[in-house]
């Protein structure tokens, strides 16, 4: 076998000379102006030979913290499920269904209910991570219920208009954190109607900054806010722009909690990643069912790739179902995406995998300042309370 110091080594000019002729190009900035989205340009190579100043994005490498005697894999990915049932009894055994099926867990919307017996019943809740979709005052009625039996449920709870609750009702958001001491209860989303887009990165961060001075004005540790706050982050269909997002919203974010004045590591940020329905995908008669589902069952294995390999801490793969597969069936299947990526790509046994990729890494840093620009802006522009008077 020859040795790489077999092989004449090409600096930059002599590859871009190739790449010239291989392509058939008269100027190489034909190959570098490459728009992307939100105006951002990217070259398809980065030269970290004549540029390596620039450094990698080091820290914000999504590993579990390990302890103990069993190992999980280098970083680790809760799975949940959302159930959309509205009838409590068919949204248990669907929610059984799944945690039977290999979920960590599921999402319930209990805006307008109250049968928590029903809607829990033979759900072992220490083992189960519980995303909560609700009203305010239902959160209420939801801890009373486990109150009642002893019970704590982990997870998160996902309150309807929580910011607008922060301008007059703090108290009551707090009580959450008593209430709910193992679940995040700050979650902030992305507008399913913006995805993929750098300026929802910018309000994401510029949400959080209010919720944070807001609830410091308020008394409450700035340890007990962060550790409360997550993200929830729609994926789109670009690849490999949508891992440089997720990376960038945890850079950044870290960034911003990192002023005031809390030790909050990068991996402690919680991102949870939403595969969303690829809707380039007609369902004319004139394409064949089965191949519009297996189009979109890609479609949702690329994007929970991007949300791995972006760092996300919990996944949920939503089912773009067409009328020609039962419930069941495109559960099951959407469920173990992620089962096939961790038993069988191993995507969970390296700490980051695109560490390392000039390209990525590239991309991101172009991101960030892009990002942070806009977030800048807004701030100085009023924040959050004046951006959502504007709005209006």
């Amino acid at each position: 076998m020859e040795e790489l110091s077999d092989f004449a080594f090409a600096d930059i000019t002599q590859w871009e000379q190739q790449v010239l002729e291989d392509l058939n190009l008269t100027d190489i900035t034909q190959l570098i102006e490459h728009p992307l989205y939100d105006n951002l340009t990217q070259p398809p190579y980065v030269d970290f030979t004549s540029n390596n100043q620039r450094g990698l994005i080091h820290g914000y490498r999504n590993c579990s913290n390990y302890s103990g005697e069993k190992w999980e894999g280098a970083r680790r990915w809760v799975q949940i499920e959302r159930i959309t049932s509205k009838d409590p009894d068919e949204s248990n055994q669907r929610s059984l269904e799944a945690l039977s099926g290999g979920a960590d867990g599921v999402i319930l919307d209990i805006r307008d209910r109250m049968e928590f017996q029903n809607l829990l019943a033979g759900i072992s809740l220490p083992d189960c991570y519980l995303g909560i979709t609700t009203s305010l005052k239902n959160s209420q009625h939801l801890n009373v219920f486990l109150s009642s039996g002893e019970s704590t449920i982990k997870g998160f709870i996902a309150v309807d208009d929580l910011l607008q609750h922060l301008t007059g009702e703090t108290d009551e958001i707090v009580h959450l954190f008593e209430c709910f001491d193992q679940c995040r209860n700050l979650v902030l989303s992305e507008a399913p109607e913006k995805t993929g887009s750098l300026l929802e990165i910018a309000l994401l961060l510029n949400q959080a900054v209010y919720v944070i001075n807001t609830l410091l004005d308020s008394g409450v540790s700035a340890e007990i806010i962060l550790r409360n706050i997550q993200f929830n982050l729609q994926v789109g269909d670009s690849y490999l722009w949508e891992i440089c997002r997720l990376r960038c919203l945890r850079s950044l974010f870290h960034i911003v909690a990192s002023q005031y004045d809390a030790a909050v590591s990068p991996q402690a940020i919680s991102i949870h990643a939403i595969t969303s329905d690829p809707g380039h995908f007609s369902d004319s008669e004139s394409t064949e069912e089965t191949r519009i589902e297996t189009l979109r069952l890609i479609s949702n294995t690329t994007q929970a790739m991007s949300a791995i390999l972006g760092g996300c801490n919990i996944l949920t793969v939503d089912p773009a179902k067409t009328t020609g597969t039962t419930s069941t069936d495109f559960n099951r299947i959407s469920r173990n995406v992620s089962h096939i990526l961790r038993a069988e790509s191993f995507l969970h046994k390296v700490a980051d995998p695109v560490a390392g990729s000039y390209y990525l890494e590239e991309l991101t840093n172009n991101m960030m300042k892009a990002v942070w620009a806009r977030f800048q802006e807004l701030q100085k522009a009023g924040g959050y309370l004046k951006s959502t008077l504007d709005e209006a």
